[in-house]
């Protein structure tokens, strides 16, 4: 895309939503014989045909990827599009994790994963096993709860860093604005240092809102 475009391949669309699609099946079998990771076999099987398809016609460049559920967060959104970085959606976290776990291993690079405070994060620690097992620099960036509203018994508010403390070799979360690009650079050097492996770097989402990351 150029500019503020949207790019939309309709290469892809045809089926009905929930069926599998015989290109979702061929990202599935690719995944699966070359990385050992199962990917849902209707919205996870179809992101990755499509990311395959960028691949092979040279449509993603090789910088960073961001593979995410759009939640609340929408700056972050805004900001990593005007940076100019990729953004894969995904029908789950759960996909979005498999995802760029595949995406890591097969270009060696530390590939991000979002999911929204609370929930959304929690279904992206759920799905980091087979990532932290195999060694995969997977960095989990969800949002963590507002500052402001932080051990108030908030909805949907958890303590994430225990929340992903056994299924990433580091933990960290921002608490102030200077402290946000800094934990995100640490993060992707952590998930490839010594042994490569998920790392967690949360970011508050007061923090994405009124700052520009």
């Amino acid at each position: 895309s150029a500019g503020n475009e949207i790019a939309i391949g309709l290469a892809l669309i045809g089926g009905l939503l929930t069926s599998a699609a015989a290109a979702g099946l061929a990202a599935t079998m690719l995944v699966a014989r070359s990385e050992g990771v199962f990917l849902d076999p209707v919205f996870g099987a179809k992101a990755m045909a499509a990311l395959c398809d960028h691949a092979r016609d040279s449509r993603v460049d090789g910088g960073p990827v961001v593979f995410l559920v759009t939640g609340g967060d929408n700056s972050l959104w805004i900001n990593l599009r005007r940076h100019g970085i990729a953004q894969i959606l995904a029908r789950n976290e759960a996909s979005s994790v498999y995802m760029a776990d595949a995406y890591a291993r097969l270009t060696g690079r530390p590939t991000f994963v979002y999911g929204q405070y609370g929930p959304g994060a929690g279904n992206v620690a759920g799905a980091l096993a087979e990532p932290f097992w195999s060694s995969s620099p997977v960095v989990a960036m969800p949002t963590a709860m507002r500052r402001q509203h932080r051990h108030r018994h908030e909805y949907q508010e958890l303590e994430q860093i225990h929340l992903f403390s056994g299924v990433t070799k580091w933990q960290a979360e921002a608490t102030v604005p200077e402290q946000a690009a800094h934990l995100v650079r640490a993060g992707a050097l952590r998930a490839l240092g010594d042994t490569p492996g998920p790392v967690y770097t949360g970011i508050a989402s007061d923090i994405l809102r009124d700052y520009a990351i």
